[in-house]
């Protein structure tokens, strides 16, 4: 099973094996436990998409036609649960398909990591993104297979596309 992973300064880097685990290498000053001081990461969002990734409320919903930018705020409060308001604790993103995943939620992912220089590793065939600074785990899973849905315990979720998912699911 391979990875890929992106290390600031260096760009995108692969790897074979989950055992083998690389460490990214991180930049900034660490304090006594070496933990790196957090990073600021602002993302540039529309007024409504604004709304939607800073609710607190408990089931928000972003809906919009084509182009309006659901996927790319889903992935961005995705990855502001995992490193800001629960870092250390994993998530889950679900798509209604793993090819959805594939051509559409992990490469937007992958896009705003790299855009903010955030390094990463992705599990491809686990499904699995790491957020090493933050000790932060996003599992990608598909609707299409609920049984992987049940069991894992998370301390966030997010549906992206959901009213191509069966309400039973959600």
């Amino acid at each position: 099973s391979g990875y890929e992973a992106f290390v600031p300064g260096k760009g995108r880097v692969v790897g074979e094996g989950q055992g083998r685990k690389q460490r990214a290498t991180t930049r900034g000053k660490t304090d006594n436990c070496g933990q790196v001081d957090k990073m600021k990461i602002e993302f540039k969002l529309f007024p409504t998409q604004g709304e939607f990734a800073n609710s607190t409320q408990a089931y928000p919903a972003f809906i919009g036609g084509y182009g309006a930018g659901k996927t790319y705020v889903n992935s961005v409060k995705a990855l502001m649960h995992s490193i800001y308001h629960n870092p250390g604790l994993p998530g889950l993103l679900v798509a209604p398909s793993y090819r959805d995943l594939r051509d559409t939620n992990i490469p937007t992912l992958i896009e705003i990591l790299e855009e903010k220089a955030v390094p990463f590793r992705l599990y491809k065939t686990n499904f699995l993104l790491e957020l090493p600074w933050w000790n932060s785990r996003i599992l990608l899973r598909s609707a299409d297979e609920p049984e992987r849905l049940k069991g894992p315990n998370v301390a966030w979720a997010g549906i992206d596309e959901v009213a191509r998912i069966k309400e039973d699911i959600w």
